[in-house]
């Protein structure tokens, strides 16, 4: 069923009132100052928020006649929410304990925040010009000064409350630096600011920038800020430790940049990037600029979302350091070719993503678990060990302790080879392994022999050693409990070096 056109234009002035008495008010000051305060913004808002629900009830969106009219209140809803969050984050971020960095946030913020709400001077004049277009009532009241004017004391009130005592507070604190660390990783989207020259800052969006990602990583800094303030805020915990306020602080920050950045984002996917493609009977023109919307979205929300992050990075793993409850595990060593590049990878991402030291002992020599180059050097003393383990093996072989002439000997290689096999302490990586790869040498035994060409085709990757070769990990249980979960599936290898599926707990290895 179909609304009149006279019956839904009598609606939407009705609906229009508030929004349009505040335009007027805004359209009477000065565009080139940033005097707009919260309480006009919330009711500019919530207007908006009201009456664009009303005209997409009514299906205004992909109605010809009135979908630019749509289109600028969803531009006015937008751009105050985005002018109250950094009205917010100016106002409120003296207050945040925060580790310094090197741009000059306060002044950056305030820069943006201009550019906001010289965008929202626009959309109000542009809102009381197509008002008259569409012979919608301009209400003949007005707001003052007094009535949307933000005046506060100095000042807070005194802190009295009793705090909480929280006897166990390692496992939250570690799961909340452990998941700052963690999204890290996650956020490389954050540094592309830095990579990408200012002109081609278009070619980000939507890839590898845009609002999907964004409120995702918005999301969980979210949740981050809520496990803070339910289990650690005015707690006994944030008396003793004072790096804690100092992650709240930075949790916090980036939460309320990212909500500005997500906005951005989804204006310039949604109302920007389209807006060629849209008809409209009535020309609609956003009321900003593309290139500086995007300055703001890649200079500022990004680039100070990373910059608050990476400041803290260090600050998560010493607080990892001191909360991490220490243990050892004893694992055995990869089957295929030891800790060589899959395995070392694997075990090193693992320490990388929780942010602790961990160390791989053998035979009292340590390797710094983080570092792949370091695992992989240890596949010497392990190489050693095997050939050691199995010359035990060889001199056990009957033929061994038969007197063998030099043209025999090759012959008699391929029994110890044969031997060995059966007896599962050889693995085949090639099905045909030539034995006249090698010749005896002089006066050489067949003992000596035989473990020089174990030596080479180990050295070549044509053959391996079945051993029981293990090694300790040493550090935060939380790590050493995934590691054993690694080493039990494998390595994330068959014993074949093939690619295996790892269990559900380490899917983020696979990232």
């Amino acid at each position: 069923m179909l609304i009149d056109n006279n019956a839904f234009l009598e609606l939407i002035s009705e609906k229009s009132e508030d929004i349009l008495i505040l335009s007027k008010f805004i359209n009477s000051k000065e565009s080139n100052s940033v005097c707009l305060s919260r309480p006009l913004l919330g009711k500019f808002n919530r207007e908006a928020k009201q009456l664009e629900e009303i005209l997409d009830s009514y299906g205004a969106k992909n109605n010809r006649y009135w979908c630019a009219y749509r289109e600028l209140i969803a531009a006015a809803k937008l751009f105050s929410n985005v002018c109250y969050i950094l009205l917010h984050i100016y106002h409120s971020s003296s207050k945040y304990q925060l580790l310094p960095i090197e741009e000059n946030f306060n002044e950056e913020t305030y820069n943006s925040l201009d550019d906001i709400s010289t965008a929202i001077y626009i959309i109000a004049g542009e809102l009381l010009k197509l008002a008259k277009d569409y012979k919608i009532k301009i209400p003949y009241d007005n707001y003052n000064d007094a009535q949307l004017k933000e005046v506060l004391p100095k000042g807070s009130l005194v802190n009295d409350r009793k705090i909480r005592n929280v006897i166990h507070p390692g496992k939250t604190v570690v799961y909340l630096a452990t998941t700052f660390l963690n999204l890290s990783e996650e956020s490389n989207m954050l540094q592309m600011y830095g990579k990408v020259l200012r002109k081609d800052y278009n070619t980000c969006i939507p890839d590898p920038v845009n609002e999907r990602r964004l409120r995702k990583l918005e999301h969980v800094f979210h949740n981050l800020q809520a496990l803070y303030d339910t289990n650690i805020l005015d707690s006994n915990i944030e008396t003793v430790d004072n790096n804690l306020p100092l992650i709240r602080g930075h949790i916090s920050i980036i939460f309320h940049i990212l909500e500005s950045a997500v906005e951005l984002a989804h204006y310039y996917e949604r109302h920007m990037l389209n807006h060629q493609k849209k008809e409209k009977r009535k020309k609609f023109k956003p009321p900003i600029d593309s290139d500086n919307l995007l300055d703001i979205l890649m200079n500022y929300s990004i680039a100070f979302a990373n910059a608050f992050l990476k400041a803290a990075q260090n600050l998560c793993r010493n607080m990892l350091k001191k909360y991490a409850e220490l243990g050892e595990i004893e694992v055995s060593v990869p089957n295929y070719r030891g800790f060589h590049v899959r395995p070392s990878t694997l075990i090193a991402k693992i320490v990388i993503h929780y942010g602790s030291d961990v160390t791989m002992m053998l035979d009292n020599e340590k390797y710094n678990a983080c570092v792949p180059l370091e695992l992989f050097r240890a596949n010497e003393k392990i190489n050693a060990k095997k050939r050691q383990e199995l010359a035990k093996q060889i001199a056990n072989v009957p033929i061994v302790h038969k007197k063998i002439n030099e043209e025999n000997m090759k012959a008699a290689e391929r029994v110890i080879f044969y031997s060995l096999m059966e007896t599962h302490k050889l693995i085949l990586y090639e099905q045909k392994i030539s034995f006249d790869e090698l010749d005896p040498h002089d006066g050489e035994n067949l003992e000596s022999f035989a473990n020089r060409a174990i030596a080479h085709f180990l050295a070549v990757g044509k053959i391996d050693i079945e051993t029981n070769l293990e090694v300790i990990f040493k550090g935060d249980k939380r790590v050493l409990a995934d590691i054993k979960l690694l080493a039990e599936n494998g390595y994330g290898e068959d014993d074949f070096g093939n690619n295996i599926v790892l269990p559900q707990e380490l899917a983020y290895l696979r990232r």
